[in-house]
């Protein structure tokens, strides 16, 4: 039961109004975590220096892969991992669907 509650949050994370929308894969559902972290410097944490970082299931319901996607030190000022490793998690999971022959679970 709970382990069923903790994924339909992280499917909650994937769909409008979560922190990670670019993390959709047409035809399946997505269960992901975003992380952003400021990287340690020589007393303590960088102000300025982060990592952005998405884990991600498919499906959902049944996984069936999973796949974390870490950026060290996003450019561009953009360091959520909503918003630099979701998208990437997203490219990389629709060629991984199709090379193994996956069976959507959803319809668009």
């Amino acid at each position: 039961e709970a382990a069923r509650s903790v994924r339909r949050m992280m499917e909650a994370v994937t769909q409008k109004g979560g922190t990670a929308p670019d993390a959709h894969v047409p035809g399946f559902s997505v269960a992901g975590k975003t992380g952003t972290v400021h990287k340690s410097g020589g007393r303590g944490y960088t102000l300025d220096r982060y990592r952005s970082l998405f884990v991600g299931i498919i499906p959902a319901d049944q996984p069936d892969m999973v796949m974390v996607i870490m950026v060290d030190e996003p450019s561009r000022g953009i360091y959520y991992g909503g918003k630099v490793a979701a998208p990437i998690f997203s490219e990389v999971m629709r060629q991984a669907v199709r090379l193994r022959n996956l069976v959507p679970d959803r319809s668009e």
